[in-house]
């Protein structure tokens, strides 16, 4: 997380924490105070001295996000993430269908997804003001100018600088078919509803 003298930055894995958190640390002025907390802290971790200020965060649609983490755990695999994928030998989809499916780690509720906001940001995001990764840079202005005045150089670097840890793999619609994205979308409803997300989406990442 990022702690500044009027807002706090949530960093949810594999929504653009990265590229917010290098870009303001970067650009922010000295009177901001920004300084970093535990990398993908949770709400329950910001300190007493920031506790009241506005919380910023950021979700992305479930589908991408899905590919992005299957991409990100195939570099770098976990013993969870093994488990999953029998030793790397299955797919993406198939891995989605073992953990989504009735005999999953995530048959029953919400999708890991949905449980990661919930988690790190409260059941529900409703202590948070929220941005959409899909339009990260105009989206991360308007929450600042909600919190702070911008300067000039500042937006200029939020439009400008270039992305980080970009994933390298092909559009996140070429590892769906329609079974699959339904099942997403039945598990992840409330991020589908609450951000106007929609299984059949084709957008273009805009950051």
């Amino acid at each position: 997380m990022l702690l500044a003298r009027e807002f706090v930055f949530l960093h949810v894995p594999k929504t653009g924490g990265t590229f917010v958190t290098n870009t303001l640390a970067a650009t922010a002025p000295e009177a901001w105070r920004v300084s970093a907390g535990a990398t993908h802290g949770a709400i329950a971790a910001i300190p007493s001295s920031h506790a009241r200020l506005p919380r910023l965060a950021f979700v992305r649609h479930p589908c991408s996000w899905y590919v992005s983490w299957f991409a990100h755990k195939s570099r770098q695999p976990d013993a969870f993430f093994r488990q999953l994928t029998e030793g790397g030998k299955l797919d993406f989809a198939s891995t989605m269908r073992r953990v989504l499916g009735p005999h999953g780690p995530y048959a029953q509720g919400c999708g890991p997804f949905t449980r990661l906001l919930f988690d790190q940001l409260g059941i529900g995001l409703t202590q948070i003001r929220v941005g959409r990764f899909e339009s990260l840079r105009i989206d991360l202005l308007r929450l600042l100018a909600n919190c702070t005045s911008v300067p000039s150089p500042m937006a200029q670097a939020v439009m400008n600088h270039p992305e980080k840890n970009i994933g390298g793999h092909a559009p996140w619609q070429d590892h769906y078919d329609a079974g699959l994205r339904e099942l997403v979308a039945a598990r992840d409803e409330w991020v589908f509803a609450t951000f106007g997300y929609a299984p059949n989406d084709e957008l273009v990442t805009s950051r």
